[in-house]
């Protein structure tokens, strides 16, 4: 075969190597450059050849890479580094470069390990961050390879045990375990190493008890796992110190003496403890004469037990119990099972216990039997729906009489109306036409007859209009009262041959009320005050209105008043004023129906108010009433 064969042949080889392949000049310019070697540079063959590596990357110079060929090319010395590499768009690729010298300079052979150098960081950063969680983990770890030989303490395991981790770092296990354990330990550890088991969980040993440097035991609770890696097994354990736990179990212990001591007394209540998951371990007798179990029956028993079937099924009480861990305490009322299968409604609430730490202890539980009170609030409910039987039956009765009532309205409205008409009709016929053949006497009985007839018709009147309030619904609006007096006043029909009137009429404070109701209230007192004031010189009426002092149950509101110095009348007839048809006068001295005060009284009623009176004889009457719809409802 040729020289020139061999060269073609050899080209052929290195242009299809995977490695990228170069030769460079004493100049720095590109000789010889393979493909995977510009496919590694992110350029053409071509574009390489005849060109300075300072060409084609500027600012090559200045990198370690470039010292490092610099050195291979003055001193003639081979050299292999890894670098990160920079393009010129600022681009990076990690490569291995091995370079050695060459007749015409360098020869550069360049592998890339850029997946290779993203698995070490990748393993680099999980490395990190594990020892940063073993070393900044709360509880002590402690890795020990098959003979027991420290291999990883952490900082809790220094803080735990006073050792350094350069101190124990391949030291044996033992000298963290009290002399009398170590032999059953390792025991322990080889047949864990044997049994196939990968783990086992914290606290599944119970309280071990582990020795300090200085010779102090303390309890701890372990959990260890292991691991077989190159054909060796790793054995790694985690402690946590109890100390404080057992502390605060042993004065717990204590606590409960004292505190069965306390509630074994209490008859009232089912008071009891449970563990963190919700059984029975103490139990009073209250507990025993509610929930009728004997102690030996109900303790290491689960509080579901007391709970009806329904409850267990939809998880009632391990809801309570969650719901309590989580607060702090829960109340609830239900129903609940006895031993012999009867029902009780109990009143419940459950506390959480924990230690210092915060660790869930158990639960204090206190019952209470509310059946008794359960059952008085059935009857009450049963008497309740029979009142409102009882109510709406009355309201039916109530609706009938008031449809009578109307009807009676009706016919005296009606059918009584019409033979007044007739009496006073002929009679007033008799006066004029008959008036010559009539005597004094026979005249007099005439006019009475009228005049009896004409009070027949008021009375009617005063009546109809006594039914209809009470049928009628009260409407309630923003009432100017001060307009309301002064239109009664302009209503009013005075005698003109009566005395003079002199009436002072206040500001009134506003009310919500109705109108029209109102506007009655005040012509009615007017008008009795002006009829029994008729005797005096002047007749004087004071219109007014005062502040009620307000109470622990209501607000303060004003009290309207109209007064006046007439013939008044004695208190103690005081409570028949208000009556329907109570007179204090004889008809012969004031006219009227004596349904007048009767009506104001109603009305002032259905307006939730009070009206009452104060009286002196011949020094006059003053009637005050309030309006109760409370005084914040007014609009301005």
């Amino acid at each position: 075969m040729t020289a020139f064969a061999n060269e073609e042949r050899f080209r052929h080889t290195l242009d299809n190597m995977l490695e990228g392949c170069q030769i460079i000049g004493f100049d720095w310019r590109y000789l010889y450059v393979n493909n995977a070697a510009a496919r590694y540079g992110r350029q053409t063959k071509e574009s390489l050849l005849g060109h300075t590596v300072m060409e084609k990357y500027p600012g090559i110079e200045n990198t370690e890479l470039f010292a490092l060929m610099h050195q291979c090319m003055t001193e003639r010395t081979a050299r292999i580094a890894e670098f990160e590499f920079s393009y010129p768009d600022g681009d990076t690729s990690w490569f291995q470069f091995t370079i050695q010298p060459e007749p015409e300079g360098i020869f550069v052979l360049t592998l890339d390990i850029a997946e290779r150098k993203k698995a070490e960081m990748v393993s680099q950063n999980s490395e990190a961050r594990l020892h940063g969680i073993i070393a900044s983990a709360m509880d002590a770890i402690i890795s020990v390879d098959e003979k027991q030989q420290v291999v990883l303490f952490n900082t809790a395991a220094e803080t735990m045990f006073g050792y350094q981790a350069a101190e124990v770092m391949g030291q044996s296990l033992d000298r963290f375990i009290p002399q009398r354990f170590r032999q059953a330990h390792r025991e322990h550890i080889r047949g864990f190493g044997h049994s196939g088991v990968t783990n086992r969980s914290m606290g599944r040993l119970g309280a071990i008890i582990g020795a300090r440097a200085n010779g102090e035991e303390f309890p701890v609770e372990a959990s260890i796992s292991q691991i077989e890696a190159a054909g060796a097994r790793l054995y790694t354990v985690i402690l946590r110190d109890i100390t404080a736990r057992k502390q605060m179990e042993e004065a717990l212990l204590e606590s409960e003496k004292r505190f069965r001591l306390l509630v074994e007394g209490v008859k009232e209540y089912a008071i009891f403890m449970l563990d963190p998951d919700g059984r029975i371990v103490s139990w009073n007798d209250g507990a025993r004469r509610i929930k009728g179990y004997q102690a030996e029956d109900a303790i290491g028993q689960h509080i579901s037990l007391f709970y009806t079937a329904e409850d267990r099924a939809h998880g009632k009480a391990e809801e309570l119990l969650h719901i309590a861990a989580l607060q702090g305490s829960v109340e609830d009322e239900g129903w609940r099972v006895r031993q012999d299968g009867s029902r009780i409604w109990a009143n419940v609430s459950i506390s959480t216990l924990r230690d210092e730490q915060g660790q869930l202890l158990g639960f204090a539980k206190i019952t209470r039997d509310l059946t008794d009170r359960k059952e008085a609030e059935a009857q009450i409910r049963r008497l309740n729906r029979k009142l409102e039987k009882r109510v709406h039956e009355r309201t039916v009765q109530l609706e009938v009489a008031n449809k009578e009532l109307e009807a009676f309205a009706y016919s005296v409205s009606h059918d009584l109306r019409a033979p007044l008409r007739a009496m006073s009709g002929f009679s007033r016929i008799l006066i004029q036409d008959y008036n010559h053949i009539l005597d004094e006497g026979g005249q007099h009985y005439l006019q009475r007859i009228r005049e009896n007839a004409s009070q027949m018709g008021a009375l009617i009147d005063d009546l109809l209009k006594f039914s209809r309030l009470i049928r009628e619904p009260v409407r309630r609006e923003r009432v100017d009262v001060t307009a309301v007096v002064h239109q009664v006043l302009a209503d009013l029909h005075l005698d003109p041959a009566a005395a003079p009137l002199d009436i002072v009429v206040d500001e009134l404070p506003g009310c919500q009320a109705d109108p029209q109701l109102l506007y009655q209230v005040f012509l009615n007192l007017i008008e009795n005050a002006v009829k029994y004031s008729r005797q005096r010189d002047v007749i004087r009426i004071h219109v007014g209105a005062q502040e009620l002092a307000p109470t622990a149950v209501a607000r303060s509101q004003p009290v309207y008043f109209v007064r006046d110095h007439g013939t008044g009348f004695d208190l103690a007839y005081a409570e028949r004023i208000f009556g329907v048809f109570q007179r204090l006068h004889r008809a012969e001295e004031y006219e009227g129906t004596g349904v007048g005060l009767a009506l104001v009284q109603r009305i002032i009623h259905r307006h939730s108010g009070e009206i009452w009176v104060e009286a002196v004889v011949d020094q006059g009457a003053t009637f005050y009433f309030t309006i109760g719809f409370p005084p914040e409802e007014i609009m301005e």
